[in-house]
């Protein structure tokens, strides 16, 4: 490229920023309304007429297809954007605050003719001066390395001001949304019948969703918030959206720790929910590793000290003095008290897990709080409501505690076919995590509520283990038992008996309802899962989760 190129990078750079969030602004209403189409298209059983059926047709064959291909081209935008951001700070940054292609080159020539002054002089007196010639030559090689330097400087921002490559993936999608446009104009509508019309349209540009697709729009989505490696390992936050992630991950601590949770996941969009799901998955388990080595480090480091089965009696000990009662702030924040050695939970109104309910994802924040746990999820519709029972067992606090737990929650029936619960366990979403369809990431951030009144059934919990102890306890009414006890270990080198890791442990329940009919749906519900579960004597429920 030839003639004078001038840029002013600081503006560039801010324009570039405010392009970013622009174009991020824009792909989020598009994924929502994709949503909102997505939505519509489920929903076969609104109406029968033909108006309805032709309108159902052309939101699923041209109109769906139209903004889904739209959002592919603000997602590659977003993507050109970023490699613009990098361009500027890797080929233009480095020559100042303003880019002057002729300034740089006069700059160069100037340097090289100063070092050659410098060279020429070197050589008339060097015979007589070898001294001053060496330092000559030393300013001639600074000069030259000046300028050398400027020119590799100026060539990276030639390469970029001729780079016609930057927005390569989102130009190629202009043709695509020329005939979109097209198609989108020539639809008609009969006026009597409320028909539309969309015979004879060119729909050549409407993209296949496979399974393919589905992961180059994941991959690109995460690229608005995040740097990936060629495994799709975080790397980093992109520039502007830390603040934004910092409020996903927000939300993820809030739901454990805080309320008011659930309703900050409901505003989430598509993208957001997949981001901080994303997030969750590759982030908890490093967490938990870091765990499992401090802890396992302390336990070494104490059993040089004192006798761990000495610790395992003082923690009975304590346990035993408090004896269930209320622990200041824990049982009222946390819903946690301990007796006769067991850690358990009692149903506290205005606790986290109560105001919060539960939903799929934050099975995947447990392993960031030391949790490494097996579960099973069994969903049904009785009377109105959907109901969820769900049992979990495996160790705790970093494989320190073996427990379980068992649930009941509800939310009122889903309506609409986008509103049904997906049944994925957290290794089916890990192994689909790349190609999971909005659809599917949307049933994993649904929010259960705690079951309460006459559906909260009583419960008896069983802890099985596959060494010589276990937990029996009777929990009462309530819509959710945690209990779990200290890992047994060698006294010796702190290390844990055998019979205490999650593939050892399984829970048994004995779940009372007071409604027969709520008793008899869950039974079914259970049996359709293929959940061992029996109907004793008096009506209750014994279920057992096992491996």
């Amino acid at each position: 490229m030839t003639g004078t190129m001038k840029a002013h990078v600081l503006r560039l750079q801010i324009d570039l920023a405010n392009d970013v969030h622009a174009a991020n602004g824009a792909s989020d209403e598009a994924g929502v309304q994709e949503s909102a189409l997505d939505d519509i298209v489920m929903d076969s059983a609104s109406g029968e007429s033909l108006a309805y059926a032709s309108m159902r047709d052309y939101i699923s064959r041209v109109r769906h297809p139209a903004i889904s291909l739209q959002r592919d081209f603000l997602l590659a935008y977003v993507g050109d954007l970023y490699s613009d951001q990098g361009q500027v700070a890797e080929k233009l940054s480095p020559l100042g605050p303003v880019v002057d292609t002729d300034g740089v080159t006069q700059s160069i020539g100037e340097r090289q003719l100063w070092a050659d002054g410098c060279y020429d002089r070197a050589r008339d007196i060097r015979a007589w001066s070898p001294v001053v010639s060496d330092a000559l030559c030393l300013v001639g090689d600074m000069l030259r390395g000046q300028a050398d330097g400027l020119q590799r400087r100026l060539d990276a921002a030639m390469e970029y001001f001729s780079d016609k490559g930057i927005y390569a993936d989102s130009i190629s999608y202009v043709d695509a949304l020329r005939c979109q446009q097209e198609a989108l104009s020539s639809v008609r509508r009969n006026p009597i019948t409320g028909v539309i019309d969309i015979a004879g349209l060119d729909l050549s540009w409407v993209v296949r969703h496979d399974e393919e697709w589905q992961r180059r729009r994941n991959r690109a989505t995460l690229e608005r918030y995040f740097t990936l490696d060629a495994n799709g390992d975080i790397t980093g936050v992109r520039p502007g959206m830390q603040g934004r992630v910092d409020e996903l991950l927000d939300i993820a601590w809030k739901s454990l720790t805080e309320g008011g949770a659930s309703e900050e996941i409901a505003r989430l969009t598509p993208d957001e929910r997949y981001a901080l799901l994303y997030a969750l998955i590759k982030v908890s388990p490093q967490i938990d590793e870091l765990e499992h080595a401090a802890l396992q480090a302390s336990l070494q480091e104490l059993a040089g000290m004192t006798s761990l089965s000495d610790l395992e009696s003082r923690i009975v000990d304590i346990s035993n003095a408090i004896g269930g009662a209320d622990i200041p702030l824990v049982t009222s924040w946390l819903s946690f008290t301990t007796d006769g050695g067991i850690f358990y939970s009692k149903d506290v109104d205005g606790s986290v897990q109560k105001r919060n309910g539960f939903g799929d994802w934050i099975e995947f924040a447990g392993p960031a709080l030391g949790m490494d746990l097996d579960t099973h999820i069994t969903t049904f519709v009785y009377d109105g409501k959907e109901y969820r029972i769900q049992s979990w067992d495996g160790t705790y606090g970093a494989g320190l505690f073996y427990g379980g737990e068992i649930a009941v929650y509800t939310r009122d029936a889903p309506t609409l076919p986008s509103e049904q619960h997906m049944d994925m366990s957290p290794q089916d979403i890990i192994d689909n995590l790349e190609t999971l369809t909005p659809q599917q990431t949307r049933s994993i951030f649904i929010t259960y509520e705690p079951a309460t009144g006459s559906d909260a059934p009583d419960m008896h919990i069983h802890v099985n283990t596959g060494g010589k102890r276990s937990i029996r306890r009777s929990a009462g009414k309530g819509y959710w038992t945690f209990d779990s006890k200290f890992v047994p270990r060698n006294p010796t080198n702190g290390y844990p008996k055998p019979g205490y890791t999650q593939e050892d442990i399984s829970v048994t329940g004995t779940v009372s309802f007071e409604d027969e009919g709520l008793r008899d749906a869950a039974r079914a519900a259970l049996e359709r899962d293929g959940v061992d579960v029996r109907e004793q004597g008096d009506g209750s429920l014994v279920i057992g989760w096992d491996k």
